[in-house]
C-alpha cells in the first residue's frame, strides 16, 4: 500500500515549479512590483478551543498596492466567524533575484501581525501568495493561499 504524499512534499514541489516559471518571466527586484494587485482567497484559521484546535473558514477579497520601493498597503474585506470586516494593513516587502518575496505587516507597536510569502509569475502580472503565521504567534499554522493579479 502506497503512502499518500505529505502536504509538505506537495508544497515544496509547487513552490519549485512556480520559482522555475518566475525565472522564465521577469527580472525580479522591489521595483518589479510597482502596481496595485487584486486578490481573493479562502482558507482556514486555527482556533484553539478547550485544549484542542478547530479550523474555521475564512475568506477575503481586496487590493494590495506595492510602491516599487519596498512599501505595501493592503485593503481587504475579511469574512470570518460569520462577520465581514474591513481591514487595512501597511507594511514592507522585499523581492529576491529568484522572484520570491515576502511582505511583512506590523501593528502600531511594531509587532508583526501578518506575513505573506510570494513568488512573482507571468511577467510580473501575478503573485502566487501564501499567508504565514507571524513569528511570535503560538497559534498553529494558517492555511491561506491566494493569487494577486495586476489591476
Amino acid at each position: 500500500m502506497r503512502k499518500p504524499l505529505s502536504l509538505a512534499v506537495v508544497s515544496v514541489f509547487v513552490s519549485l515549479s512556480l520559482i522555475q516559471l518566475a525565472h522564465a518571466d521577469a527580472h525580479c527586484d522591489k521595483a518589479a512590483l510597482n502596481s496595485a494587485f487584486g486578490f481573493a482567497g479562502m482558507g482556514s484559521i486555527p482556533m484553539p478551543t478547550n485544549g484542542t484546535v478547530r479550523y474555521d473558514a475564512v475568506s477575503h477579497v481586496g487590493v494590495a498596492t506595492y510602491d516599487g520601493n519596498g512599501n505595501v498597503t493592503a485593503s481587504a474585506r475579511v469574512q470570518f466567524e460569520g462577520k465581514t470586516s474591513p481591514f487595512t494593513f501597511v507594511g514592507t516587502y522585499d523581492v529576491s533575484a529568484n522572484c520570491t518575496g515576502i511582505a511583512t505587516f506590523k501593528d502600531k507597536n511594531d509587532v508583526v501581525q501578518l506575513v505573506w510569502q510570494f513568488v512573482i509569475v507571468h511577467g510580473g502580472d501575478e503573485l502566487e501568495t501564501m499567508v504565514l503565521r507571524p513569528p511570535t504567534s503560538t497559534r498553529p499554522m494558517y492555511s491561506l493561499t491566494f493569487t494577486q493579479k495586476k489591476r
